[in-house]
């Protein structure tokens, strides 16, 4: 059962490249004895993501926490198959067929996760496919560091739009509100199923994450507090600097 569970995940991580093709897509699945059982059982560990709609059910591999995923296929796959995981850093705030986009990746950035079953071309190829696609920056981690990267970048600032919405008890703030808020909280137009299934697979990454951010807000707090209007403008100052290096490619 658990190969039979890597195999599914590895053709799945393999699947798009499929799209196009005249054939039935879902052929390859029919030979996994316990398709049913394996699809319920990877469901709920979080490794895989389901879709379903009036006219099918979509099935799609988990992309966004790699080092358990990268583990687990490692461990099954046959010998003499390289495995080297991505993650693009690229997505909308709406969801479904109608709101694709064919720029969606250019100039977005991509991360090509490393594993120990990883082949000494795969970057290259990788990069080949990066290119074609648009995509822009291009970086290279491990799984742990992709994880940690994706609380941080991706799942904290869900959680920060979110919780603006929440902060907000003004009757009068949709016709007061500038693009500082409005860009805060495009994210905020969530999909609550999706997310609240990534936030707790990357439970422990996430709440170290929170919790150094929660760090920060009670030491800008406690300098506005205490009227430290020096500190405030290091610690605002610092940060502006450090955003202006993000801009350079």
């Amino acid at each position: 059962m658990e190969k039979e569970k890597a195999r599914l995940m590895f053709k799945l991580a393999f699947s798009k490249k499929n799209w196009g093709a005249k054939y039935d897509r879902l052929e390859h699945f029919k030979r996994f004895q316990n398709l049913d059982k394996i699809i319920k059982e990877l469901n709920k560990t979080g490794r895989l993501l389901i879709t379903k709609k009036s006219n099918y059910t979509g099935i799609s591999l988990n992309a966004q926490f790699k080092k358990g995923i990268i583990e687990f296929i490692e461990k099954h796959m046959p010998e003499g198959i390289t495995y080297t995981s991505t993650h693009p850093m690229a997505g909308r705030e709406t969801s479904g067929f109608y709101e694709r986009s064919p720029y969606l990746f250019t100039r977005a950035n991509l991360m090509i996760v490393r594993g120990s079953k990883s082949g000494e071309n795969d970057e290259k190829v990788l990069r080949v496919i990066a290119s074609d696609l648009k995509f822009g920056k291009i970086s290279v981690v491990d799984a742990e560091t992709h994880d940690r990267l994706v609380a941080l970048t991706s799942q904290l600032t869900h959680i920060l739009a979110v919780c603006l919405m929440h902060a907000d008890h003004e009757k009068e703030t949709k016709e007061a509100t500038g693009d500082s808020f409005r860009d805060l909280t495009r994210i905020a137009k969530i999909n609550e199923s999706m997310w609240s299934e990534l936030f707790l697979e990357n439970k422990t990454i996430l709440i170290d994450i929170i919790s150094s951010f929660e760090k920060e807000l009670d030491l800008v707090k406690d300098m506005i507090l205490s009227n430290d209007q020096e500190g405030l403008k290091t610690y605002l100052r610092q940060a502006k600097e450090k955003r202006k290096t993000f801009d350079i490619h």
